[in-house]
């Protein structure tokens, strides 16, 4: 299904960034913090832009459960102890 909406559109207020760059910027966020300025823009930009908010949070809910699915695969499973075997 195809949307009408611009990726290279400046459509978030005066933020100065395209709705890529945002895009880009979400999920930078995610390995390293954003500058002042960054998370200034980014926030500017979604507060004019319903198709960005709603894919930031998307995205957030996606990280979220990436994060869960690792920290469960991170989380060592041991064996369970075996009646009458001594170590």
């Amino acid at each position: 299904m195809k949307h009408e909406h611009d990726h290279d559109h400046h459509n978030g207020g005066d933020s100065g960034l395209t709705c890529r760059d945002t895009t880009h910027l979400v999920c930078s966020s995610r390995d390293e913090p954003l500058t002042p300025e960054q998370t200034a823009q980014l926030q500017t930009h979604l507060a004019g832009c319903d198709y960005c908010r709603v894919a930031s949070q998307q995205f957030g809910r996606m990280f979220a459960q990436l994060d869960e699915l690792f920290a469960r695969e991170e989380t060592p499973v041991l064996p369970a102890p075996q009646q009458g075997k001594k170590p």
